[in-house]
């Protein structure tokens, strides 16, 4: 009888195990699985947008400023074209003074150039910052014409020397042909 027993107790087990609501139980294991993988595919694509911009660039094509290509569509290349041709007539039409604002001028060409290309900051220096990542050669003299722009600018009764204009002025024509406004 013992056997029988186990046996009928055995078979009732199996029996009650088999009438569980699996159904239930599995829908319940699934949404919960399908929670995890979206989770999971959102971590991912995440992570991929925020290592991309630690990514080398794919080709030269895509290191190259692309400034002249947005300034086209808005139309402006003409306009910094002409700006440029008038800074460097006007830069020898008056020395000492000329010196002086032809380097003030052509930094603010580059600094509206900047900005017509979507290139966003509170002060010219942050709009420079942003092109780092974009290999421009020049942009070191940019800088440094820059930063004698602000000796100007701040530096009361400073006059440029027609050598420090000259440097200046050779530096900016430089940037604006590496970024195609010149050719």
């Amino acid at each position: 009888m013992n056997i029988d027993r186990i046996i009928y107790g055995t078979w009732d087990s199996i029996v009650a195990f088999f009438s569980l609501p699996w159904d239930m139980y599995f829908t319940v294991l699934r949404n919960i699985f399908v929670i995890i993988d979206v989770a999971l595919v959102v971590l991912i694509v995440s992570l991929f947008v925020k290592a991309r911009t630690f990514a080398p660039p794919l080709s030269k094509k895509f290191s190259q400023p692309s400034l002249v290509g947005l300034l086209k569509r808005k139309g402006l290349i003409q306009k910094y074209v002409s700006m440029w041709e008038k800074i460097v007539e006007d830069s020898e039409s008056a020395p000492p003074h000329s010196y002086t604002t032809a380097i003030v001028n052509a930094d603010i060409l580059i600094d509206e150039l900047l900005k017509d290309a979507g290139f966003e900051g509170k002060d010219m220096g942050e709009r420079l910052g942003k092109l780092n990542g974009l290999r421009i050669k020049s942009l070191d003299g940019v800088w440094s014409g820059h930063r004698l722009r602000n000796k100007i600018v701040h530096t009361s009764g400073f006059e440029a020397s027609k050598k420090a204009k000259d440097e200046a002025l050779k530096v900016y024509e430089e940037f604006l042909k590496e970024v195609k406004i010149l050719s």
